[in-house]
């Protein structure tokens, strides 16, 4: 098991330290339990997260994998969930568009009811 010492070494000599903070404050979780082990949910997207953000910086996830001393596997994982929470939050965010005229209520679209 590789050290929390050496996982911050490596994150500083590439330049990705201080985002990892960022990230850790953003989602309100330590730092220490990012790099962790724990699998508590807000830890565990904070960690989705930084790997995500690390593989935009690495583009290799066998090497993201030494880094954060985890299985390959698991970092690809997590770093394709966070991308994918990103894409369904935008969906989320998006204004409907104005010219479908849809009415959206408990899942009923008045649009594509009258079709039938």
């Amino acid at each position: 098991m590789k050290a929390l010492r050496d996982i911050v070494r490596d994150l500083r000599a590439r330049h990705l330290w201080e985002p990892a903070k960022r990230i850790a404050e953003k989602h309100h979780v330590n730092i220490a339990e990012v790099l962790g082990r724990k699998q508590h949910r807000p830890i565990a997207i904070a960690r989705h997260e930084l790997w995500a953000l690390a593989y935009d910086h690495v583009p290799s996830y066998p090497l993201l994998a030494e880094i954060f001393d985890r299985d390959q596997s698991s970092v690809s994982c997590g770093a394709r969930a966070h991308r994918d929470r990103e894409a369904i939050a935008g969906i989320d965010a998006a204004e409907p568009d104005p010219e479908t005229k849809q009415l959206v209520l408990w899942n009923y679209n008045a649009a594509t009811s009258r079709q039938s």
